[in-house]
């Protein structure tokens, strides 16, 4: 495998939806807790760029604010993107820490 492959790889992976949930979440391990996820399944959703599971979507969108239409497209729609109405997300937010 040359190393442009290798690279072409590593920045579609890091662009991804999933791959900015798990930012948000502070790591793989924190974001396999936070939904009931083992965390190799999460590796390896991003190792082979596959799209998070159904099952675990929306919460993942409730506690990183990724949007369910990001995670997932072919399951939701742009016009099915809207939240429902909830909290704000719980991870990646400042809660009032200067107040």
């Amino acid at each position: 495998m040359s190393l442009d492959v290798i690279r072409m790889a590593l920045h579609h992976t890091s662009d991804s939806a999933l791959a900015k949930a798990v930012r948000k979440a502070g790591g793989q391990t924190a974001l396999s807790r936070l939904i009931g996820c083992p965390q190799t399944t999460i590796n390896t959703w991003l190792k082979r760029n596959w799209p998070v599971a159904p099952e675990y979507v929306l919460k993942t969108e409730e506690l990183t604010g990724v949007s369910r239409h990001d995670l997932r497209p072919d399951l939701y729609p742009l016009e099915d993107a809207t939240p429902t109405p909830s909290a704000p997300p719980l991870i990646g937010t400042d809660h009032g820490a200067d107040a």
